[in-house]
């Protein structure tokens, strides 16, 4: 079991999520979850007593180093496979100051954050499907993702 798993699994986790564009391209962060990249829109779990937008730009700062301003609530993400199982409320980021660089992930020990970038639509074509996080895996070009709304249930 990895560490992700040991840590996050057998419990319901509520995360904050953003969606954040340049252009065409979308920022995402390039987790490392042992024998293959997991490619997702920077966010985590809410802590008790935070806000969802307080948690969405700590996640930012966190794991892309940008300061934020989180805009309207978009959609909710249901992730079940165990031993995971995750609520996820996105946001769109309709600001940020900086320049993306790979941050940390505090709850993890090992280092699992490899990348953070703002990926065109070439390139997320070319990311394998397996490594793409689910709210992205039938998305051809990266704004697509904002046609999802409601609860998305994969």
């Amino acid at each position: 079991m990895s560490e992700v798993e040991n840590t996050f699994g057998g419990k319901v986790r509520v995360r904050a999520c953003g969606l954040c564009f340049s252009g065409d391209s979308i920022l995402l962060v390039k987790h490392n979850m042992g024998d293959y990249a997991l490619w997702s829109p920077p966010g985590g779990g809410v802590n008790f007593g935070e806000s969802l937008r307080e948690c969405v730009a700590r996640e930012f700062m966190e794991e892309t180093n940008l300061e934020v301003h989180v805009g309207q609530q978009l959609f909710i993400y249901e992730h079940i496979r165990p031993p995971l199982h995750a609520i996820e409320v996105y946001f769109q980021i309709d600001e940020w100051h900086g320049s993306p660089k790979k941050g940390y992930e505090p709850e993890i020990k090992n280092k699992i954050l490899l990348d953070a970038e703002f990926v065109s639509p070439a390139k997320l074509g070319a990311i394998e499907r397996h490594e793409l996080h689910g709210i992205l895996q039938n998305c051809t070009k990266p704004r697509e993702i904002l046609e999802n709304q409601g609860l998305v249930i994969p």
